[in-house]
């Protein structure tokens, strides 16, 4: 069963694609949540047959939902004004939930069948980024000091003297579900008071072994100190404000650290031994539709 709502910071509406949902918002057709529409750009040559396509794009997404509804007219009131602001559109299914950015463009409006309170309605959103994207961040641990006594779940863990009894990481594997390159947004924490031994090296260093791309950030957190590389805006910032972008090496290229669709191997280096932080990435899968 499909539930759509389309929300903001005025309020939601929820629509459900079944009579059986309950919902006063009985949505009978989508049209626009296939793969988006594609802008070429061309060449012709004299005397060629056809062209050369130089490039290709995909152009913005246009999203109309139609259906009926149960209700009064101070409802419908209340749902244009929600409607009337840019929001976020949320499909629900069985095996999981996708969300798009958009805004209403133009509306049949909703028009009343007989004398009861029987509507027909059609909404129709743009969505100037034409991608779905997943409603949950994910976030994935690439380097961190893992407790080997008392780890989560795993209470299996014997060990005999003498024993390690933490385990330092540096590799994760990021699963892409999308079909989008996707940039994510890393995160350098130095939490640990006792931890600040500093040695002559520092930086953190970080390599997709799928793609080859590196970041090569010649910086040291001090203790408590959370710092934010964010690739979609090819920006480093920490948690009291500073901008630290000019810390990356001569030889990193932002732009090329992206997450492929599948399988990526995430490597992280702490240069400085001596200091205990954690680094971690967010991010969220996009798709080219909405399958349901």
């Amino acid at each position: 069963m499909l539930k759509i709502t389309y929300k903001n910071e005025y309020g939601e509406i929820h629509m459900g694609a079944s009579a059986l949902s309950g919902l006063p918002l009985n949505v009978t057709a989508l049209v626009g949540f296939k793969p988006p529409d594609q802008e070429a750009q061309s060449k012709v040559f004299s005397k060629a047959p056809g062209c050369v396509t130089t490039d290709i794009r995909d152009i913005q997404r246009t999203l109309t939902i139609s259906g009926t509804f149960h209700g009064t007219s101070f409802d419908v009131q209340n749902m244009y004004s929600i409607l009337y602001h840019p929001g976020t559109l949320v499909l629900d299914f069985v095996t999981g939930s996708k969300k798009i950015e958009c805004r209403m463009i133009t509306s049949e409006g909703f028009t009343k069948v007989g004398k009861g309170d029987l509507y027909n309605f059609v909404l129709q959103f743009q969505a100037d980024y034409p991608y779905f994207s997943d409603v949950e961040e994910t976030t994935v641990y690439v380097f961190e000091r893992v407790d080997m006594i008392n780890n989560g779940e795993d209470a299996t863990y014997t060990f005999q003297l003498p024993a390690v009894f933490t385990e330092r990481r540096t590799t994760a594997e990021v699963e892409l579900r999308g079909e989008k390159n996707v940039y994510p947004i890393i995160y350098v924490a130095n939490g640990v008071a006792d931890a600040a031994v500093l040695s002559l090296d520092s930086g953190i260093y970080l390599k997709n072994e799928i793609t080859g791309a590196e970041i090569d950030f010649q910086y040291t957190p001090e203790i408590g100190e959370v710092v934010r590389i964010d690739l979609p805006n090819r920006r480093i910032t920490n948690n009291k404000g500073d901008v630290l972008t000019n810390y990356i090496s001569d030889s990193t290229v932002l732009s090329d650290f992206m997450l492929k669709p599948g399988k990526n191997t995430i490597y992280a280096l702490n240069r400085n031994a001596g200091q205990d932080i954690t680094v971690y990435l967010t991010y969220h899968s996009e798709y080219v539709s909405a399958v349901f």
